[in-house]
């Protein structure tokens, strides 16, 4: 019985560690993407400025 806890805790834990690792992931991916775009909108309307 204490062995099933144990294991089921192990998943949840790894579940939760994996998830958080994954969501780390996509929203570092999200924001490097804004800022490329954020970077290409300020040159191209600089662009258009001058």
């Amino acid at each position: 019985m204490l062995v099933a806890i144990a294991g089921l805790l192990a998943l949840v834990t790894g579940g939760a560690v994996a998830i958080g690792y994954t969501a780390t992931v996509v929203v570092l991916l999200f924001g490097t993407v804004a800022i490329s775009l954020v970077k290409a909108n300020r040159a191209g309307s600089a662009v258009d400025q001058s």
